[in-house]
């Protein structure tokens, strides 16, 4: 039997979820964004670009998801929501809070990037000129799996140095 204590708990819930995951993800990308838009407009196409925007997103998500985890679960990615529901760690209404929150915080980072930086937005992804879409395709598989080991071992898996006592 549910009383009305446990639906505004579970709203309270839900809503610091949200708050957690697009205060995470907005600051994630805004520092990733930031970095891709100084990287691309000083430096221009080259391996220091390159270099310096991937440095950008790493320092950025390690921070943010080291700031966020224990507030939200620092998931930043609705893939990863996906993931943590379909592996049973997070319930359904969860991970579409965290998912509308993730897209919502990304068109916010965008938006305070083109307005705080001049000239053009230069973030978007975009294949080098000898890569195939097939072979991008490939790659890009190959690192949200990667992301979502991180994830799911960060959220999952429990070694004994890591389980209560």
């Amino acid at each position: 039997m549910s009383s009305s204590g446990d639906s505004a708990d579970a709203i309270r819930n839900h809503s610091i979820a949200f708050i957690g995951e697009f205060v995470g993800s907005f600051m994630f990308l805004f520092m990733a964004f930031a970095g891709t838009q100084v990287a691309n407009e000083k430096a221009g196409p080259g391996v220091e670009s390159l270099l310096y925007i991937a440095a950008a997103f790493g320092a950025s998500v390690t921070v943010n998801a080291w700031i966020f985890f224990r507030v939200s679960g620092s998931a930043f990615n609705p893939v990863a929501s996906l993931s943590l529901w379909l592996l049973g760690a997070i319930p359904l209404v969860r991970a579409v809070v965290a998912s509308l929150a993730h897209m919502v915080a990304g068109v916010a980072a965008s938006a305070v990037v083109a307005v705080l930086f001049p000239g053009p937005l230069t973030v978007q992804a975009r294949l080098g000129p000898d890569t195939s879409v097939v072979q991008g395709l490939f790659v890009e598989a190959f690192l949200t799996a990667q992301l979502m080991l991180a994830v799911l071992m960060l959220a999952l898996e429990k070694q004994r140095a890591t389980r209560p006592v």
